[in-house]
């Protein structure tokens, strides 16, 4: 009888434990690696004659426009047919130009700065500076039937999106802006 009441109370403690076991323990979700998203490289894209809106990751929008309302955070892309480019950042109170070319190469664009720097400040002071010679990879992508650019060597993620600005439009900033 001893023996038998010793294999019930074992028997007993064990359906316990397994019993909590089964009740402590969460149900393990399977989940999926989320996949990252590669861009779909355009070939056949018309990029040059447009304007283009250009920004950090963190001030993109949805629906491809950029959010403005933060300083240092709007920049405009200008790409003329003669594969000249022409690049704005606006900053509260500064804007900065720099210019260059861009060149196809294979299923990239590389877009080349000159090297010379022209900030204009809110007191209407012009001051040049020269700077290293840079080149930028960009691939162009669509989004929502847009062209954008995803420029794939920066630390973090930038963008330049076609946008409505008229290109003429554009240019005269551009030439009022680079006015000495």
């Amino acid at each position: 009888m001893r023996v038998f009441s010793i294999f019930i109370l074992a028997l007993f403690i064990l359906s316990c434990n397994s019993s909590t076991e089964e009740n402590t323990q969460q149900p393990i979700e399977e989940t999926q690696p989320e996949e990252e998203v590669q861009p779909k490289v355009q070939n056949n894209f018309n990029i040059y004659g447009k304007v283009y809106d250009a920004g950090a990751l963190n001030v993109l929008n949805k629906d491809c426009t950029f959010n403005k309302d933060c300083d240092c955070c709007h920049d405009e892309l200008i790409i003329n047919q003669d594969k000249t480019i022409n690049f704005i950042s606006y900053c509260e109170g500064d804007v900065h130009l720099m210019n260059g070319f861009i060149e196809k190469k294979g299923d990239f664009f590389e877009l080349v700065f000159d090297g010379h720097a022209i900030t204009k400040t809110m007191e209407q002071e012009t001051l040049e500076n020269k700077v290293a010679i840079f080149t930028k990879k960009v691939f162009a992508t669509d989004c929502n039937g847009k062209i954008q650019f995803v420029f794939v060597d920066e630390k973090t993620a930038y963008y330049a999106i076609e946008t409505e600005n008229s290109y003429t439009k554009a240019i005269e900033e551009w030439n009022r802006l680079n006015s000495r």
